[in-house]
């Protein structure tokens, strides 16, 4: 329901859902996820970065390679290099993302080009 009420540029009746949801699932990964998702979706890096670090703390593997990834891309964004790198590191090198913000695919090699080259 949260998910076809953002769709519908719907956000805060979305998030009411989406606390509903989480008192449900207390511990569980998924919201936060969803939420990350969310904040992808709009650029705001800040809650991406925030909310995927929640669901990792929770997550017991499922969510892992591609919530570290999606972090690494916010951290990067916002010009926190290092902390995208330490979080690059739980990233198998051929991890590929498609259609992935403006990218029609993300890798983690094509990140790490654009953290080295000092770009964000």
């Amino acid at each position: 329901m949260a998910n076809l009420l953002v769709k519908g540029g719907r956000l805060k009746e979305a998030i009411r859902v989406w606390s509903k949801t989480l008192k449900q699932f207390p511990g569980k990964p998924n919201p936060y996820f969803e939420r990350a998702h969310w904040a992808l979706r709009r650029r705001d890096f800040e809650e991406v970065q925030k909310y995927m670090r929640l669901c990792l703390m929770r997550d017991r593997g499922y969510f892992r390679e591609t919530a570290h990834f999606w972090r690494a891309e916010a951290l990067f964004q916002l010009g926190r290099r290092n902390e995208a790198l330490a979080e690059l590191r739980d990233v198998r090198d051929d991890y590929e993302e498609h259609w992935f913000l403006d990218y029609r695919s993300r890798s983690k090699s094509d990140m790490l080009k654009d953290i080295q080259a000092g770009g964000g």
